[in-house]
């Protein structure tokens, strides 16, 4: 009797084993290699020449292979009737056969066949959605979400943290379908748990979600969806640290979510020069006048849904930032024979709230949006700056001593209100209407001591000057999107806007100025009117814009009017052309209407000056650009590329600068339209993976751009050649023990002002050391560099940090050593129309810092 239940016992196993077996499945998809549609096909599973196995793709494309006759199999077969056959071979030892297989996507070629008075024709249009279960992965707490964002996964991220899938851009990255703590916040996934994901699912088209047009080139987003137990939670950063020279950071960045609702907070305080707190230890830089700069930073976010209808943003930033360095510059005026020496003391102090937003959005139903938002902006500046000046001319040498006390009040309210319609008769056809209402205030107060001395004539005398600006405008803007078909749409948009500025100048002085109030008023009325449209083709896109414009602008000054109109085209045109998946050529052409900003009509934000005074000019017409373009690219992996641009502009009433220079005297400069200037380029991109732990990076570009400037109501045409040139590459010495990335940079500038001319060159070494030593991590920072203008220097400086992974990865601890050898040097050598400037900025004294910088949350595998 036991051993007959026992046979039953082995039976029914063996039955359960079989049954268990049958319902698993090794599963693919066929698509169609030109388009990426699906293929109708015949899958045939063969071992050697017996077939075992035949089955369909359904309509979609996905086939079923039973695991029993996959693994018994060495080959399968794909064919349909107008592609070519594909063979697979199966290696059954890859395969875990205790699971369902994915044997992924399988791409087949149409057949080249000619038909007479046969047309065959496909869809182009696509969606595809790829899925990532991870439902069943067990990771360590301390694995990230954006350590999952790597090749193991399809992904890859370039130098500038750009995120691509299959060698794609990602155009967007979001969590259960909503961005997550900002739109497209890659670095927040360095702090979140990989344990939290059920899955990420790529969905890739060429649809636009607009217009519900073809496009030439895929969308890709990936949506990281969350297990259900890890809708909410909490985590977060920390870094602190102090060392010599009483440096010191000390900072956090908490996060909360719960469902739809996020939180955050962040609080910093460093004088290091770091922006905002960071998520590992703080990247050592050469930053000449910021390293003198403390900081204290906060950050406020909150976002939620309410009520399944109202969406709700709000964030809100605030600093306060103390400055403080020393100054050095030499410049030589090349129209005035005019040589001068400058040697400042800058101390500011800022704080204000530097951005802020209130944001709602009512979706009133699936085709009905409503949107409000109301943004705030404050900033105080109080700066302190005394400055020596050594100018010589050919009858005169001047010495003389500038102190500042400046400070700058500036407010901005932004308050906009939008109406969205979809419209149910057409998908993708809409209707938006939006209208805006600023109000900017600006006051400049400033007060100038001045003591001169010109050979032994002595000059002393003050300058206190009251600038306000106060700016209201509002404008209103409409868009109505229409698609023509699935490859074409066009959009008409309009726009009317009105702003009005009364700006009042004070100056007091008890020498070179007399008391004078200078009350002026500017008015403009804007007029915009456009159509864009975009026809896509198999490998071509047709991408342009229209738009008339009209300015009316009225002046009065002291009471006395003057009216300006203007009448300007612009035109912006593409014609994009998909060569091949690997190549790409780009030509663009475009004339874009630069209307002048509120500085180059007053002069509500310029400093005194004893070198050069710029003033505005009420009278500035708008500059034309035109702009010619070609690119093309060539991709072969995500690490191999080579990309090559042409451009050229031509400007029509160029904005620059109009000089009123006299021997032994302060320039007076103004905005002007100074006539026709040329720009052209040409540059080129490579990018070169070699043995696989060798990338290279090559960049080369020459240019040359003509430089108009009227220097007492004569017009010079300056111009410039510049060349430049870096190689960067990156090279693993030992595997995962030492590597070393060096780049070399290389300008070269040959600048031409009448009949002098002027060269600037510039070569930097810098590299990055680095190499694992037991559990700890050394980086060393060399920089060269030799620069040639007016002065000749070659500096040469180092930095260094040594760093060690605690808690599992969840802190680190940090040693970093500044300028190591008290060698930094910055010069900055730069051209203007008239003149060329060397400025060299106060020595960062050597320092130490040591710190903890450590990640936490509340999120566990339990």
């Amino acid at each position: 009797m036991t051993k007959s239940l026992g046979f039953v016992f082995i039976i029914l196993i063996l039955l359960f084993s079989k049954a268990y077996s049958q319902n698993l499945n090794a599963t693919g998809k066929v698509l169609d290699e030109q388009n990426h549609l699906a293929v109708h096909s015949t899958i045939k599973v063969y071992e050697g020449n017996n077939l075992l196995y035949q089955t369909l793709t359904d309509s979609v494309g996905f086939f079923k292979i039973p695991n029993q006759y996959f693994i018994q199999s060495s080959y399968f077969k794909i064919s349909s009737l107008t592609f070519n056959e594909l063979t697979f071979k199966i290696d059954v030892k890859k395969y875990n056969l205790d699971k369902n297989i994915d044997l992924g996507i399988f791409h087949i070629s149409s057949k080249q066949i000619e038909l007479k008075e046969v047309k065959i024709s496909a869809k182009r249009r696509y969606r595809d959605t790829t899925k990532i279960d991870l439902s069943k992965e067990k990771f360590e707490s301390s694995i990230m979400i954006n350590d999952l964002l790597s090749k193991r996964y399809g992904f890859y991220r370039d130098d500038h943290g750009q995120l691509y899938y299959n060698g794609k851009i990602v155009s967007n990255l979001v969590v259960n379908g909503s961005d997550f703590f900002g739109k497209n916040n890659i670095d927040i996934y360095k702090l979140l748990p990989a344990l939290t994901l059920d899955g990420i699912q790529i969905e890739e088209t060429n649809i636009d979600n607009i217009t519900n047009t073809t496009t030439l080139r895929p969308t890709i987003t990936v949506n990281l969806r969350l297990k259900q137990k890890y809708s909410g939670g909490g985590f977060g950063n920390a870094t602190i640290g102090g060392g010599t020279e009483n440096r010191y950071i000390t900072g956090t960045d908490l996060y909360k979510y719960r469902n739809k609702e996020q939180i955050s907070l962040s609080i910093n305080s460093n004088n290091i020069n770091v922006t905002n707190n960071p998520i590992y230890e703080p990247v050592i830089a050469f930053s000449p006048n910021s390293n003198s700069l403390e900081a204290q930073r906060s950050r406020f976010t909150y976002s939620n849904l309410i009520g399944k209808k109202i969406e709700v943003n709000f964030y809100a930033q605030g600093k306060i930032e103390d400055r403080n360095y020393f100054s050095e510059s030499t410049r030589k005026e090349f129209i005035l024979n005019q040589f001068s020496k400058t040697v400042s003391t800058f101390k500011s102090n800022s704080k204000g709230i530097s951005d802020s937003k209130l944001a709602f959005l009512y979706n009133i139903d699936s085709l009905n949006k409503l949107a409000f938002s109301q943004t705030v902006n404050y900033n105080k500046t109080t700066i302190n700056d005394s400055s020596y000046y050594n100018i010589q001319s050919d009858s005169l040498n001047t010495i003389s001593n500038l102190h500042r006390t400046q400070n700058l009040f500036n407010t901005t309210t932004l308050t906009e209100v939008s109406y969205n319609h979809l419209f149910e008769s057409k998908k993708g056809r809409s209707l938006t209407i939006k209208l805006n209402r600023i109000n900017n205030n600006v006051k400049n107060d400033e007060t100038d001591d001045i003591y001169g001395l010109a050979n032994t004539r002595e000059k002393k005398y003050f300058i206190n000057s009251k600038k306000k600006y106060a700016e209201s405008s509002y404008d209103v803007n409409a868009n109505f999107d229409e698609p023509i078909d699935d490859d074409t749409y066009f959009n008409l948009f309009s726009k009317y806007k009105f702003d009005q500025a009364n700006y009042d100048n004070d100056i007091l002085s008890d020498s070179i100025f007399k008391f004078s109030k200078m009350p002026t008023k500017i008015s403009n009325q804007y007029f915009q009117l456009g159509i864009k449209f975009l026809r896509t083709f198999q490998k071509i896109s047709l991408d342009g814009t229209i738009v008339g414009l009209m300015d009316l602008r009225n002046n009065s000054l002291i009471g006395l009017n003057s009216f300006l109109s203007f009448y300007n085209l612009n035109l912006d045109l593409k014609v994009d052309y998909k060569i091949s998946e690997n190549k790409n050529l780009t030509l663009k052409y475009k004339t874009n209407t630069n209307y002048p900003m509120i500085n180059q009509l007053i002069n509500i934000y310029n400093t005194f000056d004893l070198i050069s005074q710029t003033t505005g000019n009420l009278k500035l017409k708008p500059e034309i650009d035109n702009s010619l373009n070609l690119d093309y690219t060539l991709k072969k992996t995500d690490a191999e590329s080579i990309n090559i641009n042409v451009g050229a502009d031509f400007y029509a009433s160029k904005f620059g600068l109009n000089i009123n220079a006299l021997p032994n005297a302060t320039q007076n400069n103004y905005i002007d339209n100074v006539g026709n200037a040329t720009s052209v380029f040409i540059g080129t991109f490579i990018t070169k993976n070699i043995f696989k732990t060798f990338y290279l990076n090559y960049n080369s570009s020459i240019s040359y751009q003509e430089q108009p400037t009227i220097v007492n109501e004569k017009l010079n045409i300056n111009n410039v050649v510049m060349f430049n040139q870096s190689l960067s590459t990156t090279k693993n010495i030992l595997k995962d023990i030492l590597s070393i990335s060096p780049t070399i940079t290389a300008s070269y500038g040959q600048y031409y002002y009448q009949t002098s001319n002027s060269s600037i060159l510039n070569l930097t070494y810098s590299d990055n050391f680095s190499a694992s030593i037991v559990k700890f991590k050394l980086d060393v920072y060399p920089l060269i560099n030799y620069s040639h203008s007016i002065n000749t220097q070659v500096a040469f400086s180092m930095n260094a940090s040594i760093k060690r992974n605690l808690f599992k990865k969840y802190g680190t601890i940090w040693l970093q050593g500044y300028d190591l050898f008290n060698s930094f040097k910055f010069n900055n050598t730069f051209s203007g129309s008239s003149y060329t400037q060397t400025v060299k900025y106060s020595n960062i004294s050597r320092y130490f810092i040591i710190g903890l910088s450590f990640k936490f949350n509340n999120i566990s595998n339990n």
